[in-house]
């Protein structure tokens, strides 16, 4: 699944089997959902293995086994018709999330509706999906933090956040985006002044949150 801001490897893959080359070739069918499928998806490295092995063959072999459905993962449904949706959530049993924006200054509310909302949809789809066996979400090797040596993986709770005695509102965050809109439409800012904007407003609220965590951690 990728978002409309987001790039052609930023994918949402619905499979039916894992999706290492042996295992691609053995499924029945993957269902990838996309913002946009063309030779940017195939020509990445991760597709060599198959390249290798059929040849010529590889775009009839990719024909057969892949059903690209054009998607946004910022919107609920990620916009594809429900008949669709609901004939895939009888299907599918294993979903991996690899979509996000991983742009270090990336528009506060971009950033939000693809790494928040997006992957709270996703979780929404896959209490759906009745055979579902897995659902695997990929992040970034920052989602550790500054934590050195051996790292467990440990549920988080609703609102936790890496930083001790810090506190993510989501409702909140939606409120701080909607007053920042709004007060640019007030003001019938440019394009380029709302961009501007959104992205020092993701700046300010990062570093906010980190400037909070460091000082209640040093306390």
């Amino acid at each position: 699944m990728t978002s409309e801001h987001g790039g052609s490897d930023q994918l949402l893959r619905m499979v039916s089997m894992s999706t290492t080359p042996k295992m691609f070739e053995a499924a029945a069918a993957v269902a990838v959902v996309v913002g946009g499928w063309d030779g940017r998806v195939t020509g990445k490295d991760v597709f060599q293995v198959l390249k290798q092995n059929h040849g010529v063959a590889f775009h009839k072999f990719i024909e057969e086994k892949v059903c690209p459905l054009e998607g946004d993962i910022m919107y609920e449904n990620f916009r594809l018709d429900i008949a669709k949706l609901r004939e895939l959530s009888k299907e599918i049993d294993i979903i991996v999330n690899g979509a996000a924006t991983t742009n270090f200054f990336e528009r506060y509310d971009v950033a939000f509706d693809v790494n928040v909302l997006g992957a709270n949809h996703v979780c929404a789809f896959a209490e759906k999906c009745t055979k579902l066996k897995m659902l695997l979400h990929i992040s970034t090797a920052y989602v550790a933090g500054e934590q050195k040596g051996l790292i467990l993986e440990k549920p988080f709770l609703m609102g936790e956040t890496l930083f001790v005695g810090t506190h993510l509102d989501i409702e909140s965050e939606q409120n701080v985006i909607k007053e920042t809109r709004r007060k640019l439409e007030a003001d019938c800012s440019t394009e380029k002044a709302e961009r501007k904007t959104m992205k020092e407003l993701g700046l300010k609220r990062t570093i906010d949150t980190m400037i909070i965590g460091y000082a209640k951690q040093t306390l």
